[in-house]
């Protein structure tokens, strides 16, 4: 297997953890891969547990060394009027 390929994999292992947790919001969290298997997460959510809870499953992923969370939390209170 080619290191773009082992790439791959592991993001799409980590991807498939993120699906199972069942929250829409990570539907739309972006996982890259590494040739040190190294796992960069990107992208947003209204909820810090969330984002803090991507990372969990990311980290115990089997193959996973490291995970860069770039994951923002988006503001949501609403400006007062």
């Amino acid at each position: 297997m080619s290191a773009a390929d082992r790439c791959l994999e592991l993001a799409n292992r980590v991807r498939h953890a993120l699906e199972l947790l069942g929250y829409p919001d990570l539907n739309h969290i972006s996982c890259e891969a590494s040739s040190t298997d190294e796992i960069t997460l990107r992208g947003s959510t209204n909820s810090l547990y969330l984002r803090q809870a991507a990372h969990a499953v990311a980290q115990h992923v089997p193959g996973v060394q490291k995970v860069r969370n770039r994951i923002v939390v988006l503001d949501s209170a609403q400006p007062a009027v």
